[in-house]
């Protein structure tokens, strides 16, 4: 028997240095809220489901950040920095 903690955690990304959707060099950093909802699952699907979340989150980072540029050169286009929550979302 293994304990699975079924807790909602917090995991810290460090600085990430990663393009923006213009090709612009940028730092981006996230905080990724997470919990295990199956415990069996979490355990025999992957090596260790903790690293997986921890790499899961910098590559999801690495993603939205090259999907957004970091300001908004036109009028109605979403930027990381005036448009946080709908980022977010």
């Amino acid at each position: 028997k293994q304990k699975v903690s079924l807790r909602v955690r917090n995991f810290e990304t460090g600085k990430l240095k990663v393009n923006d959707h213009d090709g612009n060099p940028i730092e981006i950093a996230t905080v990724v809220v997470w919990k295990v909802v199956d415990g069996a699952e979490a355990l025999f699907e992957v090596d260790a489901y903790e690293d997986f979340v921890k790499v899961q989150s910098e590559s999801a980072v690495r993603n939205l950040a090259a999907s957004f540029p970091y300001d908004a050169h036109e009028e109605g286009q979403k930027s990381l920095r005036g448009d946080a929550l709908e980022v977010a979302e």
